[in-house]
Formats: structure tokens, C-alpha cells, sequence
């Protein structure tokens, strides 16, 4: 979709994937596309209530997915990274970064290091801020914020921050809650290892 003078043109338009749904659901859908470090696209996949997909590597519920879009066409929307931990796995697809998520709604690459922050959201009991890493399985929480008794009920993923004016937030992961409006600051002290 081209943009002339800041619009985007509607007439041209090339869908890159579609995504079946496991269920009828129309929940945990995720919510997060972004371009990385190494200009290629990563995308937050919800499980759509879907509660054996996210440990399933033959589908994309409940995934980050890494894909190249540089050269998409109508003939190849996008190529497979050979990075990609699961490439060449049978039964896997091979766009399969990291699994085992049950609705990444945001998430944020540190502008510094270049390490990849979700925010997942919960079910019941708490919520998650993970930093993924490539060949993950997030299927357990690695760092929580809320046990939603004072009002949390669904983190909200937000950025890394590189600004001047607060450099004591410097490299600190954001992220809010939706029910209760409260915003937090995560500084991870896990290295790349």
C-alpha cells in the first residue's frame, strides 16, 4: 500500500499472510507487529483460546514469528529467515521465532541491545513481561507484575526507553495495565546468555 502526500493508497495491496483459526474465538488474537533490529518483521500471534497451540509448532497460534517482507511480492509475500529455529524441523513452521505465548498484546525491541520485550497477558492470576529469546518456549512466567488484586487484569506492552529528559528510566521496558491505568517501569538484569 503506497503512501502519496501521507495517505495510504487502498487500491494497491498485497496481504503478506493469513492466519486459520483453531477455534470460534474471538479472543487472544495478539496485537503486535513490528520491524526488528535486522529489518525484518516480527509478529505477536495470540492462541485464540486455543489452549494446546502455543506448545504446538505446527501452527502459528501462540507465537512470535520472524519473517522477511524486503522483497515481498504476489509471487513470494515473504521469505523464512534461515536463522529461524526451526527451520527445516518436520512438523514445525519454519516461521516460528519463540512459543508458547498466550497473547503478546505489544511488544518492544531495545533500541540498545537489541533484545526483544513482550508483554503477554495473563489469564486469571498474573500477567507477563518476558525478554524473548530466539528458540524460546515461554510457556511458563518469567518475570510477573500483578497478581490482579489491586485492579490489574491485562498488561499493555509499550517501548524501551532512550530518551534524555528521565535518565534514570534509560533502557527501562514501559508497560501499563488496562482495567487499572497504572504504568510500570522493568529494568531486566538478564544477560544475552
Amino acid at each position: 500500500m503506497p503512501i502519496f502526500d501521507g495517505r495510504a493508497i487502498l487500491d494497491d495491496e498485497l496481504v503478506i499472510l493469513n492466519i486459520e483459526r483453531p477455534t470460534a474465538s474471538p479472543h487472544h488474537w495478539g496485537g503486535a507487529i513490528r520491524f526488528g533490529p535486522d529489518g525484518q518483521l516480527y509478529l505477536g500471534i495470540g492462541d485464540a483460546t486455543c489452549r494446546v497451540c502455543p506448545q504446538d509448532l505446527g501452527t502459528l497460534q501462540g507465537k512470535i514469528i520472524h519473517i522477511d517482507v524486503r522483497d515481498a511480492s504476489p509471487a513470494q509475500p515473504y521469505r523464512v529467515p534461515n536463522s529461524n529455529p526451526f527451520v527445516g524441523v518436520p512438523g514445525a513452521r519454519p516461521e516460528i521465532w519463540a512459543y508458547g505465548l498466550r497473547n503478546p498484546w505489544r511488544m518492544a525491541f531495545d533500541p540498545h541491545d537489541g533484545r526483544l520485550w513482550i508483554a503477554d497477558v495473563g489469564s486469571h492470576s498474573q500477567e507477563e513481561v518476558t525478554v524473548a529469546r530466539h528458540g524460546a518456549n515461554l510457556g511458563w512466567p518469567l518475570i510477573t507484575y500483578a497478581t490482579h488484586q489491586h485492579g490489574d487484569c491485562a498488561i499493555v506492552g509499550g517501548a524501551v526507553y532512550s530518551g534524555t529528559q528521565m535518565p534514570w528510566l534509560m533502557g527501562s521496558h514501559l508497560f501499563g495495565d488496562y482495567c487499572s491505568g497504572r504504568i510500570w517501569a522493568l529494568v531486566s538484569d538478564v544477560g544475552d546468555g
